[in-house]
């Protein structure tokens, strides 16, 4: 981790004021717990706004996509199983960075441009589908997935969410 330059306010085009809101809203989240088998899951949540199918390999079942996330950087997804094609808000898929409130401890409050930075670099994501609007599953879990956001000021817009995965 860099230090943050002194003197503006910015960091990369994001307020140090919102990054420290992300650092509060983060502190309120707890710990991923497991509830009568279910995982309440801590989480940074994009919702996939439109899913294209670019190649279907009929050797091996594999299908090709192109997934776009709010704030994320357009991703391409090889999963075996198929996935709802389409655009809008209809679309049941949110991509998740899992998270835990003791990763906060890397982190000093009064220094959130290293918070910041942490979450402008790529990282190992979850795609989750929602069968009801209170509830996920994870499906795609036979493919990696690496997710980039498109820049700090989608960071500190992010949503931070407790999410039920079933």
């Amino acid at each position: 981790m860099q230090p943050i330059p002194s003197g503006p306010s910015k960091h990369n085009g994001a307020d140090l004021d919102e990054g420290r809101k992300l650092y509060d809203a983060l502190a309120r989240l707890s710990s991923p717990r497991f509830v009568a088998g279910r995982l309440d899951l801590p989480c940074i949540v994009h919702r996939v706004i439109k899913v294209k199918l670019l190649e279907t390999s009929s050797a091996t079942s594999d299908h090709d996509y192109e997934l776009v996330a709010s704030g994320l950087a357009p991703l391409r997804l090889e999963p075996s199983s198929r996935l709802r094609e389409g655009s809008g808000a209809s679309l049941p898929y949110v991509i998740v960075r899992h998270w835990s409130p003791k990763l906060l401890d890397l982190f000093a409050q009064d220094n959130p441009g290293s918070l910041l930075d942490w979450f402008g670099r790529p990282f190992n994501a979850l795609l989750l589908q929602s069968p009801r609007h209170t509830e996920y599953k994870r499906i795609a879990s036979d493919c990696p997935i690496s997710a980039s956001v498109e820049g700090l000021v989608s960071v500190v817009n992010s949503e931070c969410r407790i999410l039920e995965i079933v």
